[in-house]
């Protein structure tokens, strides 16, 4: 279905009412070159020529009488693009009229229980909602290449991309508002405020021990600065990397092309657009072994901490960095401004309450993602690791904007 098809579909959705489902088409397009042999028989809209208290029977196609039907939703729209879904237990299909194009075609399959006249679901045949122009147009900066089996997104940007050093597998998180904090959590984490960030990729999961050691044995051989070994540099394969400075995670994920995420785009990556309390969503957490927020295991081992897009770990496992200063009254100063003028790509304070101190997201006793803390931006800390973001507002093939520099700050705005 292609996007202007699910627009009409979501203005249909919006015409929605109980004991029946009433939606209105668009101006008759050219008739496809096969149209289907049979359609279900149409049922004659209210203010159409059935005489009042009238209406076709959709198997006979006689007239019987009966309680008058409700206005239409659409009073200006011709009858002939009005059709109506009666509300029965019996599974339906309804096929494509002669006037949509083959892939405007969809099927209304049976709800779930507990579900009611405001829901249905759209199959579409072909081409679905998100995947024009198709990822073969969309540029990539060298050093990653699409996962096409994974489909593609808005502005036909890849849903999944893998960088060539690491191997890091990354998820899009698509443009829009988002939640930051809350109203009811820790002092330094309200109020919330709503920000709107542009598209980006994240890692799917923390940066791992291993991973880190490629960088310092690619330093090494280029005879330049090597950041010392993390604090669990022995760890098995797929153990987060713990134990590193600011500084050095940041050119780690430079190294590769990326940046350390923001605390606005940690959120939205984790809560998703409509501001979940987990990554999971509002309920309690379900876990496949045993857990608490200062269990650290391998990346990705626990399924249930998963957020909207995919990505892992954002509530527990290790603390990460982010790419902001830290200050107490952060959200205090950012709602203010949001009340004021929307906030987009916001990037936190320019400076840091005391020192150099840097956001460190997660850690928090309850698994809620809006828990923040500080460290200053040298510290070594056992249970601190990071993830690398690659945004679309930066992808620019051929750009040196693409690839930042090492040892400065390239915010998202």
């Amino acid at each position: 279905m292609n996007r202007t098809a699910a627009r009409r579909w979501q203005a249909m959705a919006l015409g929605f009412i109980v004991g029946g489902v009433w939606g209105c088409g668009s101006a008759p397009l050219p008739p496809p070159k096969d149209p289907p042999k049979a359609l279900p028989v149409p049922v004659a809209a209210p203010g159409g020529n059935a005489p009042a208290g009238q209406q076709a029977n959709t198997k006979t196609g006689a007239k019987t009488k009966g309680k008058p039907t409700p206005p239409l939703p659409y009073p200006n729209e011709s009858r002939d693009n009005v059709f109506e879904v009666s509300n029965t237990a019996e599974p339906m299909t309804t096929e494509v009229a002669p006037r949509f194009a083959e892939d405007e075609r969809f099927v209304v399959t049976a709800g779930l229980i507990g579900s009611d006249s405001t829901q249905f679901t759209a199959v579409g045949k072909g081409n679905t909602v998100g995947t024009t122009p198709p990822a073969s147009t969309f540029k990539l900066p060298e050093g990653f290449t699409a996962l096409p089996e994974f489909g593609t997104g808005d502005e036909g940007a890849p849903l999944r991309i893998r960088c060539k050093k690491d191997e890091s597998v990354m998820a899009l998180v698509p443009a829009g508002t988002s939640i930051v904090g809350t109203d009811s959590g820790p002092a330094e984490a309200q109020p919330s405020f709503m920000v709107f960030t542009d598209a980006f990729y994240m890692d799917v999961t923390e940066v791992t021990a291993t991973q880190f050691e490629l960088y310092r044995e690619e330093l090494r051989k280029e005879k330049k600065r090597v950041p010392p070994p993390p604090a669990n540099a022995n760890a098995a394969e797929g153990w987060p990397v713990l134990g590193v400075s600011w500084g050095d995670a940041q050119n780690f994920a430079r190294w590769l092309g990326k940046e350390l995420p923001t605390e606005a785009e940690f959120e939205k990556a984790a809560r998703g657009h409509d501001g979940f309390r987990y990554p999971w969503g509002n309920g309690r957490p379900v876990w496949n072994g045993p857990r608490t927020p200062k269990t650290l295991v391998v990346v990705g081992v626990y399924v249930g901490d998963q957020s909207p897009y995919g990505i892992y770990d954002l509530a527990g496992n290790a603390r990460e960095w982010t790419a902001d200063f830290y200050r107490s009254n952060a959200h205090v100063d950012a709602a203010e401004q949001a009340a004021n003028k929307a906030l987009r790509n916001w990037t936190g304070p320019k400076t840091a309450a005391s020192g150099s101190q840097r956001v460190i997201k997660g850690g928090g006793n309850d698994w809620a993602v809006w828990h923040r803390s500080a460290a200053d931006m040298s510290a070594l800390l056992p249970d601190v690791g990071f993830r690398g973001v690659l945004r679309l507002s930066a992808i620019k093939a051929g750009s040196d904007d693409a690839k930042p520099k090492a040892g400065t700050r390239k915010t998202a705005g």
